[in-house]
């Protein structure tokens, strides 16, 4: 993969700096796909693999997904 599809992650994480709350935690719920792209990063940094690759080998396979994947 290029560098820039490496790091798109990151940029995505890194564009959220300074975005403040329409409301509090807890208060309301909206749906958001930023959390997820949140997620991955955050498990990229910790585990050292791939969001996909850590995906299929920590929560699919274990259960049993042979043919769940994470879109990519």
């Amino acid at each position: 993969m290029g560098g820039e599809i490496e790091d798109a992650l990151e940029k995505t994480v890194r564009g959220m700096i300074g975005f403040e709350l329409e409301r509090l935690p807890g208060t309301e719920y909206e749906y958001a796909t930023i959390g997820y792209d949140i997620l991955g990063a955050v498990i990229e940094a910790v585990s050292g693999m791939g969001y996909e690759k850590y995906m299929g080998k920590h929560v699919f396979a274990p259960l049993g997904m042979g043919a769940t994947f994470t879109g990519k």
